[in-house]
């Protein structure tokens, strides 16, 4: 990895900051009459508007030259051919093929894997939000709760409510992000006990902490890690 703040661009970051934070917005805009102009961006009817940033054009120079020194195409090109520039996980990071951008070097894992699984979400969203998926007892299901952490949280919840307008108002969403149990009991206390559950990362150690902690003790676990009892889905990473 790059020492970013050791760089030479980054330090003259660092010095032209401390020539600025003291210049308010209102000065900026009375010194530059086409502030707004010169620094927004509209693409697609998509207005970024930057102007309202303690910035000036030295500022985005000074930026440009950061992102030379580093290298940045570089590091984009790396990212779009589904090199590992996760360090931590030491694995690639290709979000991008679920909204169906992909290189040359990683079409066939869009098509064989992600497009696949893409189909296989809509198919079983598509039951449930009709509630043609019905549950253990033959009924239609009513409460949906997702357990997750992080982005498994976060990811789901901003979806829900992006196509709010769209959804069946029947189902009730529940979302779960915390490893106290107290969480999820309080949630359980005046629905039936059964559950749709989400989590990225469901290895066999996951599944077990996660049906002692919740009293899902009764879940049984397959083979290949997953749990399936009446209406409980649990999806892991792969």
């Amino acid at each position: 990895m790059h020492n970013l703040n050791q760089s030479t661009s980054w330090k003259n970051l660092n010095n032209h900051y401390n020539e600025i934070k003291d210049i308010s917005l209102n000065k900026l805009f009375k010194d530059d009459t086409n502030r707004f102009d010169n620094f927004s961006l509209n693409f697609n009817n998509m207005l970024i508007d930057y102007s309202k940033n303690h910035i000036n054009k030295k500022t985005l120079s000074l930026f440009k030259n950061l992102l030379t020194e580093i290298n940045i195409n570089k590091k984009i090109k790396n990212f779009f051919d589904g090199n590992k520039i996760n360090f931590t996980e030491n694995r690639a990071v290709m979000h991008y093929l679920l909204r169906g951008s992909y290189s040359k070097k990683n079409k066939e894992i869009y098509k064989n894997d992600v497009k696949k699984s893409l189909k296989k979400i809509k198919k079983i969203s598509d039951k449930i939000n009709s509630q043609k998926l019905l549950g253990y007892s033959g009924k239609k299901i009513k409460n949906v709760i997702n357990i997750g952490i992080g982005g498994s949280d976060l990811g789901p919840k901003m979806a829900c409510e992006a196509l709010k307008y769209y959804s069946n108002r029947k189902i009730n969403l529940f979302f779960i992000s915390n490893i106290d149990p107290t969480n999820l009991r309080e949630t359980l206390r005046d629905i039936n006990y059964r559950m749709l559950t989400k989590k990225k990362l469901f290895t066999r150690r996951v599944i077990t902490i996660t049906r002692v902690q919740y009293g899902l003790e009764t879940m049984p676990i397959t083979t290949t890690g997953c749990i399936r009892c009446g209406h409980t889905y649990m999806m892991n990473l792969n």
